[in-house]
C-alpha cells in the first residue's frame, strides 16, 4: 500500500465522523489507542475489545515472521530457482572448455585398385593438447604395403607398420595463451559470474518480499483501525436508539448516525480489499512445500515490535562496505577478467608462429633394409601473417568491451553509493516520523481523555469528543505508516549494502 493510497484510506476512513456522533448520549465508550511501538504492537482505538475480536483472538494462528517468508524465498521462489540454472550452465561451459584438451584419435585406409603403383595404407594416430605451454605430444600407427613412387616413400613401411611419436612446442605464439587455455581460463570464471548473478536475483527478491511483507502488515493494521471505528458507530446506534425510544432524542440524529455506519461499512470492506491484495501480492514470495503460491490469513498478521536502532558507521564506511559485498561488482570484475583473456588471444593471434617439433618413428618386420633403423626428425616451422586484420580485429573489439565494463563497473560504484545515501536517509526520515507520530498520539490521547472528562462534568459536546477520538484514531495511522515505513527502509539498506542472511538449508 502506498502512503498516497493509505492517506486516501485513512481519510475515507474518518469521513463523516462528526456527524455520525453529533447527538449527545449518555456513557459514551471510551477510545484509548495504544502505541503500535509498545511491546504488544497492536494498535486498538477502545479500552476493551470487542466481543468478536476476543472470539478471534482465542483462534489466532501463528503471526507470520519476516524470516519464513525470506526462507520460503530461498527454497521455492521460481526466478531464484531460473537463475541458479545458469551456475549448471556455467559449469557445463567449464566442462566443455576441459573438453579442448580431450585427446584426439584420427585414422585413414586407403586402398589403391587401380593405376600403376598398387598399394595397402592405414595411418593411425592420437594427439593430446597439454594445458601447459600450447605443447601437444602425439603418437601412431602407420601400415603401408605395396609399391609406392619415389615421391611417395615415405608411405612405406615393413611389413608390421610403423610407431612413431612426437612433440609439438610453440616458441612463440600460442606459447603464453592460445584457444584452449583462453577458453578454459574463461569459463573456469564462468560459474563465479553465475553465482553472483544468483546473489543479485536475491538481494532483489529479499528486497521486493520485505516491502510486500510490510505493505501487508500495515494493510492488516489499517483494517484494525476501520473495525474499531465500525465498531464504535454501532455501540453509539444502540445509545441513540434507547433515547430515541425514551422520546428525548429526534429520530433523524439516530438516522444519521446509520448513514455513517453505512459509509464506514463500505469503508472497512475497502480496507479489507486492500488487505487482500497485498496478501496476494505476498503470496508471490511465500510458497509452500510444492512451491504454489500460499495467501496468508489475516489471523498470522503479525504485530508491530519496537523498532531496534540500525548500528550503522559513517556514510562512506557503509558505501565502502556495500561495494565489497554487492555482488554486482564482483560480477563485472570476473567479466574483466574473461575479456582480459580475449585480449591476450587476440595479441597471440598476431604473433609469428615458431613451433619446435621432434618426432621418433620404428619400424617394424621385414621389408626394404633403409627402413630398419630407428628415425629422429627435429625441426622448426614458421608462419608468419602478412595481414593482421583478423588479430588486429579481435583486439579492438576485446579492448571496448574491456572499456564498456569499466563504465559499467564506475557507474555500479555510483549506483551502489547513491543507493546507501538514499536508504540511510529514508530510514532517518522514518525513525524522524516515528516519533512525531508517537508525539502525537500521545497528545492526541491525553486531549482526547480531558474532553471525555469535561463531557462528562457538562462542559463538553458528544461532537468534540468524537472528533477527538478521530484525531486519536488518525494519529494511530500515521504510526502505522510511520511504522511500516521504517521497517521498509532498514530492508532496503540491508539489500543495497548486501547484507542478507545465509541460505538456509
Amino acid at each position: 500500500m502506498t502512503r498516497m493510497s493509505l492517506a486516501l484510506t485513512i481519510s475515507l476512513l474518518f469521513a463523516g465522523t462528526a456527524a455520525a456522533f453529533a447527538a449527545p448520549v449518555s456513557d459514551p465508550k471510551p477510545v484509548v489507542a495504544v502505541p503500535s511501538g509498545s511491546p504488544s504492537g497492536s494498535t486498538s482505538l477502545s479500552a476493551a475489545p470487542s466481543s468478536s475480536s476476543v472470539a478471534s483472538s482465542a483462534s489466532v494462528a501463528k503471526p507470520l515472521s519476516f524470516s519464513e517468508v525470506t526462507t520460503s524465498v530461498d527454497k521455492h521462489h521460481p526466478l531464484l530457482a531460473a537463475v541458479k540454472q545458469d551456475v549448471v550452465i556455467a559449469e557445463g561451459e567449464k566442462l566443455s572448455a576441459k573438453g579442448g584438451f580431450d585427446p584426439i584419435w584420427r585414422s585413414r585406409a586407403t586402398w589403391e585398385l587401380l593405376g600403376y603403383y598398387s598399394s595397402k595404407r592405414l595411418d593411425t594416430v592420437v594427439t593430446q593438447p597439454l594445458p601447459v605451454l600450447g605443447a601437444s605430444v602425439f603418437g601412431g600407427y602407420k601400415l603401408g604395403l605395396g609399391t609406392f613412387a619415389s615421391y611417395d616413400g615415405k608411405s612405406q613401411t615393413l611389413d608390421l607398420g610403423e610407431i612413431r611419436g612426437g612433440l609439438v612446442l610453440p616458441l612463440y605464439r600460442d606459447s603464453a595463451i592460445d584457444s584452449r587455455r583462453a577458453a578454459l581460463f574463461a569459463a573456469e570464471l564462468s560459474p563465479k559470474i553465475a553465482e553472483a548473478g544468483v546473489a543479485v536475483q536475491r538481494l532483489e527478491l529479499h528486497r521486493s518480499a520485505a516491502i510486500r511483507y510490510w505493505n501487508w502488515v500495515e494493510a492488516g493494521q489499517v483494517v484494525t483501525v476501520a473495525k474499531e471505528l465500525f465498531a464504535l458507530a454501532e455501540d453509539r446506534d444502540a445509545a441513540l436508539g434507547a433515547r430515541v425510544l425514551k422520546g428525548d432524542l429526534a429520530k433523524i440524529e439516530q438516522e444519521d448516525n446509520q448513514r455513517a455506519i453505512l459509509g464506514r461499512k463500505a469503508t472497512l470492506i475497502s480496507t479489507e480489499r486492500s488487505l487482500a491484495a497485498a496478501a496476494i501480492e505476498l503470496s508471490m514470495f511465500l510458497r509452500d512445500q510444492n512451491g504454489k503460491p500460499r495467501v496468508p490469513s489475516a489471523a498470522e498478521l503479525p504485530l508491530f515490535a519496537e523498532p531496534k536502532p540500525l548500528v550503522v558507521g559513517t556514510v562512506e564506511e557503509e558505501v565502502k562496505k556495500a561495494i565489497a559485498r554487492r555482488p554486482e561488482i564482483l560480477r563485472i570484475e570476473e567479466q574483466k577478467k574473461q575479456v582480459g583473456y580475449e585480449q591476450d588471444l587476440a595479441k597471440n593471434a598476431g604473433k609469428p608462429a615458431l613451433d619446435f617439433q621432434i618426432v621418433a618413428a620404428k619400424d617394424f618386420g621385414s621389408g626394404i633394409p633403409q627402413l630398419y633403423p630407428t628415425q629422429l626428425e627435429i625441426g622448426l616451422v614458421i608462419d608468419i601473417p602478412l595481414l593482421a586484420r583478423g588479430p588486429d580485429g579481435k583486439a579492438a573489439q576485446a579492448a571496448a568491451k574491456a572499456a564498456k565494463l569499466d563504465y559499467q563497473l564506475t557507474f555500479a560504484r555510483d549506483r551502489i553509493g547513491a543507493d546507501v545515501r538514499d536508504a540511510l536517509s529514508l530510514e532517518e526520515t522514518a525513525r524522524a516520523r516515528l516519533a512525531l507520530a508517537r508525539s502525537e498520539l500521545a497528545l492526541a490521547r491525553k486531549l482526547a481523555a480531558a474532553e471525555r472528562d469535561a463531557f462528562f462534568l457538562g462542559q463538553s459536546t458528544l461532537l468534540l469528543v468524537n472528533l477527538r477520538e478521530t484525531a486519536v484514531a488518525e494519529a494511530a495511522a500515521r504510526e502505522i505508516v510511520a511504522l511500516a515505513d521504517r521497517e521498509r527502509a532498514v530492508a532496503v539498506f540491508r539489500a543495497v549494502t548486501g547484507e542478507l542472511p545465509k541460505v538456509t538449508p
